[in-house]
């Protein structure tokens, strides 16, 4: 004999063993240097991931000899978020945090990129990602 529960509600995503992912580069004092990503993130199969805060802060650490384009890059398969800033002074400094509350889908990725074309000097990068990871 076969018994069945009627139509029962699927249970919310946060209840479909969730999985925290916390994605981070951190640097100290780096210097200038070409696109270099910095992480990944793949959503596996059979999974859904929720992005829920993002993080990126560019702080100049070392005077340039002549100050160049700065870029942290946060991209994913569909969109890309660039923060662009030139930091001339020692000290200068950007940050951006958003809570993007953004779904992915299997297979889809998310990355981070540090980027420097000033000559000479140092920047301290930090670009970090939280999310939860979730059964599909």
């Amino acid at each position: 004999m076969r018994r069945s529960q009627g139509n029962v509600a699927r249970k919310e995503w946060y209840d479909r063993s969730p999985t925290s992912i916390i994605k981070t580069y951190e640097s100290a004092g780096v210097a200038p240097h070409v696109g270099t990503e910095r992480w990944t993130y793949t959503v596996p199969a059979a999974k859904k991931f929720m992005m829920s805060n993002l993080l990126v802060h560019t702080y100049r650490d070392g005077a340039p000899a002549s100050s160049g384009r700065i870029q942290d890059s946060v991209y994913t398969t569909n969109t890309i978020a660039i923060i662009e800033t030139m930091l001339a002074a020692v000290g200068d400094n950007k940050q951006t945090i958003t809570s993007p509350q953004a779904p992915f889908l299997a297979g889809e990725v998310i990355a981070a990129s540090t980027l420097d074309q000033s000559t000479g000097g140092t920047v301290i990068h930090r670009v970090t990602m939280i999310g939860m990871e979730f059964n599909a």
